[in-house]
């Protein structure tokens, strides 16, 4: 999910309260919105460690075939 299309989400949630939302429905809204962001860094972050994890076995299995 590109960062707009996260923020349209976010809005989307938000503004679906209407003009005069209950405190509840609020914090329900709020706390969607709270979680799509979770979602999505975790997200972010897990490719990026996976990623790393990959660059770090593919250059240790060049060290080896180099030491071979």
């Amino acid at each position: 999910m590109t960062a707009s299309e996260l923020l349209d989400e976010i809005v989307k949630t938000i503004t679906s309260l209407g003009p005069s939302p209950l405190v509840s429905e609020t914090i329900k809204a709020y706390k969607k919105a709270e979680m799509l962001i979770k979602d999505e860094m975790d997200g972010k972050f897990n490719d990026g460690y996976e990623h790393r994890k990959k660059c770090e076995i593919n250059a240790k299995l060049n060290q080896q075939q180099k030491l071979n």
